[in-house]
């Protein structure tokens, strides 16, 4: 057991001397110990966060303390320049017995595509997994129209607000017959339940029109719109 942790001593101290070392997996030269990362799917996503996770595998550490966290950025690239350009998550300390990471990034900006990589940090040597991404929600997203007559239409929308941000906020919607900067007609709807769907009754519409409609959040005096969905009246 002491020629085992010594000669695993040695080979850290080797490492760590001759520089921060990246790679996807390390096995020790003398196979006395091995490291790898595996990146999984992001969960929990929602408009501005998410749950970043990797599997980790060990075998054989004696000594040293660890490290991980996970390099994120909207850039797609590779690990060396994701290590270097990315944002850095909160470090956490690990034990020899841990197989997950885990780690919640805040912040993020809705309908964005991020990619990210986790990061495993022993004595100078920094394993890293493979590049993963995920797409931030939207803050709201527009339903297919209901109840259109010649004259009347429902809108409907799924709408998914931040805790921190429901006080100052506001939802509704928007419609038009050409051009949401010439012709747009504003109408507020309540704030969403639990399930999040918000619906509007149009009425006065002209009939065979064809109308384009998207939904907001309204948030500290900035609109935040959904996708444009449209519907033609009787």
């Amino acid at each position: 057991m002491r020629k085992t942790f010594f000669i695993s001593l040695l080979s850290m101290v080797a490492f760590a001397l001759l520089g921060f070392t990246s790679c996807e997996k390390y096995d020790d030269p003398i196979d006395y110990f091995y490291i790898n990362c595996q990146t999984d799917e992001a969960e929990g996503i929602t408009p501005t966060s998410a749950v970043l996770k990797a599997k980790v595998t060990m075998k054989n550490i004696v000594g040293g303390r660890m490290y991980s966290c996970f390099y994120y950025s909207t850039e797609k690239t590779d690990l060396r320049t994701l290590r270097v350009s990315g944002k850095k998550s909160a470090v956490d300390t690990l034990r020899v017995t841990d197989t997950t990471l885990l780690a919640v990034i805040t912040d993020l900006k809705p309908s964005t595509t991020y990619y990210f990589a986790p990061s495993l940090q022993l004595q100078g040597i920094e394993v890293m997994g493979d590049i993963r991404s995920f797409t931030t929600a939207q803050f709201c997203q527009a339903q297919p129209a209901t109840n259109v007559t010649d004259s009347t239409a429902t809108l409907h929308a799924l709408v998914a607000i931040p805790e921190n941000m429901l006080a100052d906020s506001a939802v509704g919607f928007e419609y038009a017959k050409t051009d949401f900067s010439v012709d747009a007609v504003s109408k507020s709807a309540t704030m969403p339940a639990e399930d999040g769907k918000i619906s509007c009754d149009l009425t006065g519409l002209e009939s065979g029109t064809k109308y384009y409609f998207r939904a907001y959040v309204l948030h500290n005096a900035v609109r935040i719109y959904s996708n444009v969905l449209s519907f033609l009246t009787e």
